[in-house]
């Protein structure tokens, strides 16, 4: 599953995109939360290589992830409370 979200940059991205997903329930529905995303930045890395440098030199490769830390953070806190809440311990 992709989130539409991640397609507005999909020309920065070459090859495998991925993104870490939570499924979360809000206003009596389940929603899809994107926590992470990323992906390879070849052709990114391509068009900022200096000019008149050899094209039989190796291109250069990377991956790139961004993490919602605010989202991992609640949602972490979702499940500990969710946890406790079975165990007993309020």
């Amino acid at each position: 599953m992709l989130a539409i979200g991640l397609l507005s940059n999909i020309a920065h991205f070459s090859g495998i995109m991925f993104q870490v997903i939570y499924n979360v329930k809000r206003k009596n529905r389940a929603v899809v939360d994107v926590l992470a995303a990323g992906g390879r930045y070849d052709t990114l890395l391509a068009r900022f290589r200096k000019p008149g440098s050899s094209a039989a030199s190796p291109a250069q490769a990377a991956v790139g992830v961004s993490i919602a830390y605010d989202k991992v953070d609640s949602t972490v806190l979702v499940i500990i409370e969710l946890s406790c809440r079975l165990n007993g311990n309020h």
